[in-house]
């Protein structure tokens, strides 16, 4: 089995290229940095199996399947997104003038772990009921079949906010918030069960270096190459 580390991201300015574009480049707002079992891509109405290194645009959703898992890294900030089994997720983003994109993820069905280490730009994760917004932090948040959401806060600060009634908590480390269908909003503590981390941490070897560069052009028509470097454990 193959374990990647991201240890470095670059973005190296190669010259204007006068508003033109070029495919894919434009639109890349992360990049899957690990796939496992049954995970599917849809892309303008298309649904492929995603693969390692693709370059993910505004729009795309991914689903994964009884034995899916996958790993995305945002190109601006390398916040790290994790997709666990039976859940479906749908990226939009827009990049800012400081470089930074605003970012939203809807989350349809399933759970999420996000690691936000040096936040650039927002994040929000959107589900059926709520909104978390999302100050620099660790947390899971999930969607349960009848539409039910809850997070979990293992660090940092999420401002939960319930789209039915406008309320809006803060939930802060060790905290635990649910928003049912119904509107009813509710915090405590959270379980040592709900706080378990990352369900996937990087190994720590020093093992083999790879590189993969994509190509994206921001607004003022400037050509540049996001550089991620990552090490691989077979």
């Amino acid at each position: 089995m193959k374990k990647y580390i991201i240890i470095f991201i670059a973005l190296l300015l190669i010259s204007p290229l006068n508003g033109q574009t070029q495919s894919g480049g434009a639109k890349a707002l992360a990049l899957v940095l690990k796939v496992k079992g049954e995970v599917s891509l849809t892309r303008n109405g298309k649904a492929t199996p995603l693969k390692f290194g693709t370059p993910l645009n505004h729009g795309d959703i991914i689903t994964t399947g009884a034995d899916g898992f996958a790993t995305i890294i945002f190109s601006d900030d390398k916040s790290q997104l994790k997709v666990m089994e039976h859940s479906r997720i749908t990226l939009e983003g827009k990049r800012q003038i400081t470089g930074g994109i605003s970012k939203r993820i809807q989350v349809g069905v399933g759970e999420i772990f996000t690691r936000v280490k040096h936040q650039v730009g927002s994040l929000e994760v959107l589900t059926p009921t709520s909104v978390a917004k999302v100050k620099g932090t660790e947390f899971w948040i999930g969607v349960d079949s009848q539409g039910n959401s809850y997070v979990t806060t293992l660090e940092g600060v999420v401002l939960l906010l319930n789209l039915l009634d406008g309320q809006m908590v803060e939930i802060r480390r060790a905290q635990h918030g649910e928003v049912d269908t119904d509107g009813n909003l509710i915090t405590r503590d959270a379980t040592p069960e709900e706080m378990s981390g990352d369900p996937d941490p990087d190994p720590e070897d020093d093992v083999e270096l790879k590189v993969i560069e994509i190509n994206v052009i921001d607004e003022d028509g400037i050509e540049r190459i996001l550089r991620f470097e990552y090490r691989v454990n077979e």
